[in-house]
């Protein structure tokens, strides 16, 4: 099960911008 799933993220900042960015975090899995 996933905790959190991002698909196709695109973001804009003056210096750099991200684009089609997806990523899962699945239960459980530890971040930091």
């Amino acid at each position: 099960m996933n905790l959190l799933e991002v698909e196709n993220l695109c973001k804009t900042f003056p210096t750099f911008s991200l684009k089609d960015v997806s990523f899962k975090i699945e239960e459980g899995y530890i971040m930091g």
